[in-house]
């Protein structure tokens, strides 16, 4: 299994070769265009689900390596923040 780490180094800017992330607006545009398709695929029921979830999250890394967020630590914050709201135990 892949680490947050790990995924974050595969998908660093410096490994990015397409366009679509030059700027968070962009960025953004793109990860609405994969939620709109997770979303179809999730009402279709279709075998695509697994695929799609993944481009939703590879945008998501994307999006923090272009900003600057260390996404591990803000997974770590949000798991504490949920915990507190009594969404996990």
């Amino acid at each position: 299994m892949l680490t947050i780490e790990q995924l974050c180094e595969i998908y660093s800017l410096e490994n990015v070769k397409v366009d679509r992330f030059t700027s968070p607006l962009r960025s953004m545009k793109h990860l609405a265009s994969e939620v709109i398709e997770l979303t179809d695929a999730l009402a279709r029921n279709s075998n695509s689900i697994a695929d799609e979830i993944a481009d939703v999250i590879t945008c998501a890394i994307l999006i923090a390596n272009k900003s600057g967020v260390n996404l591990e630590m803000a997974l770590r914050k949000n798991i504490e923040k949920n915990k507190r709201r009594g969404w996990l135990k």
